[in-house]
């Protein structure tokens, strides 16, 4: 099993001090700019072992490594909360605190979603190129391309992050986006 914590700053003191206790042999890895973190990915999406990715600011308990590495499902996550109140949502398929099964490795090949972004809404950062968002989203088309619809969902963990009081003002342009993809995934898979 291998273990990373991506961050692009630094992580969040919480997260830091649980993921040191819990998993201590976690790598710690930053991502840089718009792409650091799809490459982060694709350099271990080998299937040599499952590969559990944790965000640097994503509090992980005692027992998520141990339900992880007990788990036999192809993916499994942690769900969080995101967004500012009141705009909260309950996140389960993100990048947060997941695994990846070798197995999953094995089935989805990495270039199937290191790719160009998702029909539905081109990345306003990057032009529809494939940068760090919607990253988890074009992994879970990919894996639902290959019958894998759902994460199996282990428990929900916290989520530090911190949004600046002007955060509205830049990402409401992401809003519909944010809280309407599980819809807009399905139309898309119903017209396969």
């Amino acid at each position: 099993m291998s273990v990373i914590c991506c961050f692009s700053s630094e992580p969040h003191l919480q997260a830091l001090k649980a993921i040191l206790r819990f998993y201590p042999q976690t790598e710690f890895v930053k991502t840089e700019g718009l792409f650091g973190y799809p490459q982060v990915i694709a350099a271990r999406w080998d299937a040599s072992d499952d590969l559990i990715v944790i965000e640097g600011d994503k509090e992980i308990n005692s027992s998520v490594i141990p339900s992880f590495s007990a788990c036999s499902e192809l993916w499994c996550t942690y769900a969080y909360e995101t967004l500012p109140a009141p705009y909260t949502k309950r996140v389960t398929y993100g990048l947060g605190c997941a695994k990846f099964s070798a197995e999953l490795q094995r089935i989805v090949h990495s270039g199937e979603f290191i790719c160009e972004d998702v029909p539905w809404q081109p990345c306003r950062h990057c032009g529809g190129r494939g940068c760090w968002n919607q990253l988890d989203v074009r992994m879970a088309r990919a894996f639902e391309a290959h019958g894998v619809s759902n994460p199996h969902v282990h428990g929900q963990i916290i989520h530090h992050h911190k949004y600046d009081p002007m955060w509205w003002r830049e990402w409401k342009k992401d809003w519909d986006y944010l809280m309407d993809v599980d819809a807009r995934m399905r139309e898309i898979a119903g017209r396969k």
